[in-house]
């Protein structure tokens, strides 16, 4: 149900999420995640995880959102260099009109999520996961007002949409096929046996890496895997088998690096690459629940896992070396 007040708190929270950067309140986020998990496990009582994580003032689609949107329009008004720094904490620009757009934006990333929950089941689960998919179209409404590349950014004359350059990248440590199958496993594996032994820790796939993300705010060539473990968890939930959490992990690294060569890397806005691959990771996991797939385990299903990964490697592979150059 929409509630009014919320939608005050949320402004608040956008406010708040453009104050401190978008960054910092997703790893902020991970922290009381992992907190509120830790109440469920002991109690059963899911309401500071509800309410204080995925809530007004550190929930991603309003916090982040906010902080998102405050830096492209901190940009675009001269106070920010780069449109894409959800680092940064933006109170140091003293500057009203920075911390209004991110209340607004907040305002909005709260309304988004609560239409998308309105939105149709797949079996016994939500067509998609809301708050990732508020995340993104919030971040297309952003890129919209306050960018200048469009929803695909600009590619330079010469470069390949999905290979990086000096001037277009996600995470350049991130992007090669190999270092993505490679990180997908080690983030998947452990995040499926996890949630095989203990459901109720279903978002524990994503609370851990998000909190790792403070590395990444330091400087360091830091992992994102946040939407690794959310898949894993998610996939192993539907089936109650490890190497589906291992075939949906691995999907998510490769999408998110998708995600960011056709929407984030030649565009001058942050638009989530994570986002992305949990929305459409999600979607597929749910249809599979209503399907036989989701009883096929063992032998069969870690054949699955290694036939996954490898298309996945190989056409990233063509992608980033064999496609065509893209002209700006």
């Amino acid at each position: 149900m929409f509630d009014f007040t919320y939608l005050i708190l949320a402004f608040a929270g956008g406010m708040w999420g453009a104050a401190i950067g978008g960054l910092p309140s997703f790893v902020l986020c991970g922290i009381l995640a992992v907190v509120g998990l830790a109440i469920v496990l002991v109690t059963g009582d899911p309401t500071f995880v509800n309410e204080i994580a995925w809530g007004p003032f550190f929930g991603p689609h309003i916090a982040f959102t906010g902080g998102v949107a405050a830096a492209a329009y901190a940009a675009k008004v001269g106070k920010l260099e780069s449109g894409k720094d959800i680092i940064t904490s933006l109170m140091g620009l003293n500057a009203p009109d920075v911390l209004l757009v991110g209340g607004v934006f907040g305002a909005l990333g709260y309304t988004l999520n609560w239409l998308i929950s309105l939105g149709p089941s797949i079996g016994d689960w939500p067509f998609t996961m809301s708050v990732p998919l508020a995340l993104i179209i919030a971040g297309f409404i952003t890129r919209l007002a306050f960018g200048k590349t469009g929803m695909l950014g600009k590619v330079r004359a010469g470069d390949n949409r999905w290979a990086v350059s000096d001037v277009a990248m996600w995470l350049p440590w991130q992007e090669k096929p190999a270092m993505l199958l490679l990180i997908g496993i080690a983030v998947a594996l452990p995040a499926a046996r996890i949630i095989q032994v203990m459901p109720a820790l279903f978002t524990f796939g994503f609370a851990m890496p998000a909190i790792s993300l403070i590395f990444l705010g330091t400087g360091s060539k830091f992992p994102v895997t946040h939407h690794i473990g959310v898949l894993s968890g998610f996939a192993v939930l539907v089936t109650g088998d490890l190497w589906w959490g291992v075939t949906f992990g691995v999907l998510g690294a490769f999408v998110a690096e998708w995600g960011a060569c056709l929407f984030h890397n030649h565009g001058d806005t942050h638009l989530d690459p994570p986002s992305i691959a949990v929305c459409i990771g999600w979607t597929l996991i749910a249809i599979i629940s209503t399907t036989g797939l989701k009883d096929v385990g063992g032998i069969a299903s870690f054949i699955i896992a290694v036939v996954v990964s490898a298309a996945l490697y190989f056409l990233t592979t063509f992608m980033k070396k064999g496609g065509q150059k893209a002209a700006a």
